[in-house]
């Protein structure tokens, strides 16, 4: 598998659609190869929308971001649920183009994509942030998740994450806390811990 942060010229055959229900509605993905989970919503995305959707109160005025988003599943399905002001952004230049497509394709609700680097392109505070980050690049980008966090969420805003618990949920929460004071588990599934941590 290429590099996911190294963009690169793709060939047509490298993209394809996909289909995929999920708590009762349809989706038509256009997706292509070295994206996360490229042809399925995995099961992590899905219990961290789960835990998303049953924990947190959102109001229609709540701005939530999609940290990490890739060609958009979380961000869009959320939209699909729920009536807030949703943006997405990503590193992957392809990634974002493809969610643009998939927003579109699927009518999300979505207030704004784009490219950013981590937040280096995130210049609001919002009041959910959410994000299934790319666990096998290292603690050390996986904690800076963390970290940014704080600085962009209002006050009493939360980070809720999904992390395997075979891949260090135990020592992400450990750093949740001592950044956010606090952090909880409030969901667990098939090895998969959805954190939260208000600040």
């Amino acid at each position: 598998m290429r590099h996911y942060f190294i963009d690169r010229p793709r060939n047509d055959d490298e993209y394809f659609d996909f289909h995929d229900t999920f708590l009762g509605q349809d989706y038509l993905f256009h997706s292509c190869n070295d994206l996360f989970s490229k042809d399925r919503l995995d099961e992590g995305s899905k219990t961290l929308i789960s835990a998303f959707l049953d924990n947190v109160t959102v109001s229609k005025n709540d701005y939530v971001l999609d940290l990490c988003c890739g060609y958009g599943a979380i961000g869009i399905v959320i939209s699909k649920n729920v009536d807030c002001k949703i943006d997405m952004c990503d590193i992957n230049q392809t990634a974002i183009s493809l969610c643009k497509k998939n927003v579109d394709t699927n009518r999300a609700k979505i207030q704004d994509v784009f490219v950013s680097d981590m937040y280096s392109n995130v210049d609001k505070q919002y009041n959910y942030i959410i994000t299934n980050p790319p666990i096998k690049t290292g603690k050390k980008l996986l904690f800076s998740v963390i970290d940014g966090a704080k600085d962009h969420l209002v006050q009493g805003g939360s980070i809720i994450l999904v992390i395997r618990k075979d891949l260090g949920a135990e020592s992400l929460k450990k750093h949740m806390i001592q950044v956010f004071g606090n952090c909880e588990t409030i969901k667990r599934n098939k090895g998969y811990h959805i954190l939260l941590s208000k600040k």
